[in-house]
């Protein structure tokens, strides 16, 4: 799906349409925000391709009040605590989540026309 929607307006469209914001945001809610490794970094990665460059689903986002569905992904991502490289005694938990779909998805906030 990622592929699909990295660069076609037509699929964007097709997908965000069909409540995929929805769809994703609970994934993510699911799977434990930031804690839910690949799948919730797909999640988003996905999300940021629907609005990339499209103002129509930029719009929809608005629109259907996902802004404040980022808002618990952002806070547990900030609040996550980092284990300590020292302690070899206490097992870290892996964590396959960067910070990367977060930054692209600020991006694309950020590049939203407001057309209010």
């Amino acid at each position: 799906m990622k592929e699909l929607t990295a660069n076609n307006q037509e699929i964007q469209k097709l997908v965000a349409f069909h409540n995929a914001f929805k769809a994703l945001f609970d994934i993510i809610e699911a799977e434990g925000y930031t804690d839910g490794g690949i799948v919730v970094h797909d999640c988003l990665q996905l999300i940021t391709n629907l609005m990339r460059n499209n103002i129509s689903n930029q719009n929809y986002f608005r629109e259907t009040n996902c802004i404040p569905r980022l808002v618990p992904v952002l806070l547990h991502h900030i609040a996550r605590p980092t284990p300590l490289a020292d302690d070899s005694d206490s097992p870290a938990p892996v964590r396959y989540f960067s910070n990367t779909p977060l930054i692209l998805l600020e991006y694309s906030l950020m590049s939203m026309q407001d057309y209010g």
